[in-house]
């Protein structure tokens, strides 16, 4: 029995077979791997979310937007901008939820992941203390350090710092060793990767004291009108030999209070302050030695300009006795924060009817004149102020 195949039916047979022909061709070309696709390194080594970095390797397709890059658990893919036509070179930005790791990339159905993790830089926040002695015990705070201390580099200036105490992703302790190049320097924080590469942070400021030299810790207070006492708390004041820089005005060992620990002194009366409002002005202690002058580091003082109502005090016992009508009386009188009116600022005159009995009498400045009430005689006293000099 013989059957007759419709001429129609064949094309359209034959049509078929040519279709699934071609799809299999496609399918077996698209799963021919890429030669050896493999990471070899980035270029730089670490970095944070949103910087661009090349990924060296090859195997990758030339078409950039055919490759897919991912940063260890990061959800999100990362952008790439631009892969080399032999398939060696990928530009990318770090996607924003990156996180510290392998790197993959895939092409199609076929990937591979990097050896070498991908690094976060490092970067100091604080370093406390700013500045130390050998010896003393140095935090580092900030982000992205390694916890493996065997890898955990330190750098102060040039030299590489052996003993560190203990730390964290986000602290260093460590004691400042002894031998260091004294004066202003830099601390640096990294990861060792291998024995050739490592990931270094940004340098932050730091300064390593020589024994010798007074060291600054604070100002109490930090901030005050001229005429207001202040204390500098610190080490290696020497009385007799200590001076001290207020901004440009040098305050003369005479003038001021010196132990191994404490300078007190007064704001300079004389600081030029007049309708600034405030300045911030830098502070430090020069020792003199036969071996030279070893000046402290600085510390931040705010210099205000007193208002007129700003100076008040309780004439209640003041010490000193009334001159005749024709004398001068001179006196220091305390001032809010230890400070006082020194003798060549005010002149108070027995004839303004200021008497050292008037135990209740409230002065205060106002333009340019001591005034008060007199509860004692109930009269307003009003003292001009002579010019300072």
């Amino acid at each position: 029995m013989k059957f007759k195949l419709n001429r129609s039916v064949c094309n359209w047979f034959l049509l078929l077979m040519l279709v699934i022909g071609m799809g299999a061709c496609e399918k077996e070309e698209e799963g021919i791997p890429p030669d050896n696709m493999s990471i070899e390194k980035f270029e730089p080594l670490a970095g944070l979310a949103g910087d661009t970095i090349v990924i060296i390797g090859k195997g990758f397709d030339p078409k950039f937007v055919k490759n897919v890059v991912q940063f260890n658990a990061s959800k999100k893919t990362a952008e790439v901008l631009s892969a080399d036509a032999d398939g060696t070179r990928l530009e990318v930005i770090v996607p924003d939820d990156a996180k510290a790791g392998s790197v993959k990339v895939a092409t199609g159905p076929y990937s591979t992941l990097s050896n070498l993790p991908f690094l976060f830089s490092p970067s100091i926040g604080s370093v406390n203390p700013e500045g130390a002695l050998p010896g003393e015990q140095i935090l580092i705070s900030g982000k992205n350090f390694t916890t493996n201390l065997t890898k955990l580099l330190i750098y102060i200036g040039d030299v590489e710092i052996d003993s560190i105490f203990g730390g964290s992703s986000t602290q260093i302790i460590f004691p400042l060793p002894e031998g260091l190049p004294v004066g202003n320097t830099t601390v640096r924080v990294g990861t060792r990767l291998t024995a050739a590469d490592s990931v270094i942070s940004p340098p932050f400021p730091f300064t390593v004291f020589d024994p010798r030299q007074p060291i600054l810790t604070n100002l109490d207070p930090n901030q005050g009108t001229p005429g207001t006492q202040v204390k500098i708390n610190g080490n290696g004041f020497v009385s007799g030999t200590t001076y001290v820089m207020f901004e440009n005005i040098k305050i003369e060992a005479a003038d001021i209070t010196v132990t191994n620990s404490r300078v007190t002194l007064n704001v300079p009366s004389d600081f030029p302050i007049d309708g600034l409002g405030s300045k911030d002005v830098k502070v430090k202690v020069i020792v003199e030695t036969g071996e030279g002058d070893f000046e402290s580091n600085e510390l931040d003082f705010t210099v205000i300009e007193p208002s007129d109502i700003e100076f008040y005090y309780s004439a209640i016992n003041v010490a000193g006795g009334a001159q005749s009508a024709d004398d001068s009386l001179y006196r220091a009188l305390p001032l809010p924060g230890g400070g006082v009116i020194k003798e060549d600022i005010l002149k108070v005159q027995n004839a303004s009817g200021l008497e050292t009995n008037s135990e209740a009498s409230i002065l205060y400045f106002n333009s340019g004149k001591l005034q008060g009430l007199d509860l004692q005689n109930n009269s307003l006293i009003s003292i001009p102020l002579p010019p300072i000099g």
